[in-house]
């Protein structure tokens, strides 16, 4: 099908025409994010699937150049998204769970990654898919987690277990994919077989983005004490421009060095957060927050329209997927992930003699996915460029859909069965 939305003559209209993309993109996205929250399903799957429907791969709405204009909301997206859960990794909290939260944390990042890269591998699958699969196999949403956890008022070993967890997940698989990443695409490329010079570039990424994640988390800290009533509007230009800075530095690079687009706003989301009183920083979060739906809707439908439904069927030798579908590869990612989470969770558990409940129901409150592995695979994407890009973000986008249609229930019930949500917002 021809696109209706494709590039017309001449850079101007050009411009107006990925505008025009982007005002469909948002539109679409919000109604059909509201129709499947009607028919219980999260929102953000129906941002995704309305994108898959509106992508090049079904109706052709919009045009691969629309998206390739609109990179620019996709990564302040991910500057928002990656902001919001540094700010919820607060020093002050995980000292009352002492260190049981971070060896959960680790091992269940950890076996996720191992699951997953080592099944990939089996099937015949080349190291550096392996390597960046397992990566984003650490990546767990917090959205739907809070979201539920608000919504049934939950209290209990789980629940102060899970949501420290969530955030400081996050913070370690970004740190994980960087690494991973850096490896995977330099084996993808053959640019360089010493494993020193592999890990030089991700470790210098990584210290550069915390260090001026750090930088503008105490500026923003600063920039507060100008104004002793913080009004709406002045919280919001200050937080929206430490973001789009954040995201602009990490993309113009330092010193001949591209910084994480993720790492270096929660970094300093982090920093904020960890330095300021609880009140001023609800405050704040609650100004982001209303600020964020129209830049989340436009990601999460852009995201889905970067999904290749003909790459699902492809044997993909372009990539070096030989002899392995991507369907395949996309089936064994969901269940190594669900498996790895399940059991690193359960022996972080036990051998922090953690809470019975904590044992048996924590595992499945960590299967939902979406906007940082969502995030990790544009990243990637863009990283490896043509036919393994594409190959990474089909993959992650497909098995998204299915967390994102699963997961939330699984949460419930785990929370339910825990005996941890209040009978009465039932």
């Amino acid at each position: 099908m021809n696109y209706l939305l494709s590039a017309s003559a001449g850079a101007e209209g050009s411009i107006y025409t990925t505008l025009l993309s982007l005002g469909l993109v948002i539109v679409i996205g919000m109604y059909a994010g509201r129709l499947f929250e009607k028919i219980k399903i999260p929102h953000i799957t129906g941002y995704l699937v309305a994108g898959i429907v509106i992508g090049p791969s079904v109706l052709g709405l919009v045009s691969h150049e629309s998206m390739e204009g609109l990179s620019i909301i996709t990564n302040i997206a991910l500057g928002f998204i990656a902001f919001g859960i540094g700010s919820e990794i607060l020093f002050r909290n995980l000292k009352e769970t002492g260190v049981q939260v971070v060896i959960i944390t680790i091992l269940q990042a950890l076996f996720a990654v191992v699951f997953v890269l080592v099944a990939i591998l089996v099937v015949g699958a080349p190291l550096w898919l392996a390597l960046i699969l397992g990566a984003i196999a650490t990546a767990t949403a917090p959205g739907p987690i809070m979201m539920l956890t608000k919504k049934y008022k939950a209290k209990g070993p789980v629940t102060s277990t899970m949501l420290p967890l969530v955030g400081l997940d996050d913070a370690i698989g970004i740190v994980v994919f960087g690494i991973l990443l850096s490896v995977g695409a330099s084996l993808y490329t053959g640019h360089s077989d010493n494993f020193s010079e592999l890990i030089k570039a991700p470790l210098m990424e990584i210290l550069l983005s915390v260090v001026v994640g750090l930088i503008i988390g105490l500026l923003i800290k600063i920039a507060l004490k100008f104004e002793k009533h913080h009004s709406h509007e002045y919280l919001l230009v200050i937080s929206v421009v430490a973001i789009i800075i954040s995201v602009a530095v990490a993309q113009i690079g330092i010193f001949g060095q591209h910084l994480s687009i993720i790492l270096t706003p929660m970094v300093a989301g982090m920093t904020f957060a960890n330095t300021i009183k609880n009140s001023e920083l609800h405050h704040t979060v609650s100004v982001v927050d209303s600020f964020n739906p129209v830049i989340l809707i436009a990601f999460f439908t852009l995201a889905g329209a970067h999904l290749d439904l003909s790459v699902l069927t492809n044997i993909g030798e372009g990539t070096g997927v030989v002899g392995v579908s991507v369907a395949v590869l996309c089936v064994i990612y969901i269940i190594t992930r669900i498996v790895g989470k399940l059991f690193g969770s359960w022996f972080g558990a036990v051998v922090t003699k953690a809470h019975p409940n904590v044992r048996k129901w924590l595992g499945i409150t960590l299967l939902p996915q979406a906007g940082v592995a969502i995030g990790m695979a544009n990243a990637a994407n863009t990283t490896l460029h043509g036919e393994a890009g594409t190959t990474v973000i089909t993959i992650v986008l497909a098995a998204t859909v299915v967390y994102e249609l699963f997961g939330p229930f699984g949460v419930k019930v785990a929370l339910q069965k825990s005996g941890e949500i209040d009978s009465s917002t039932l």
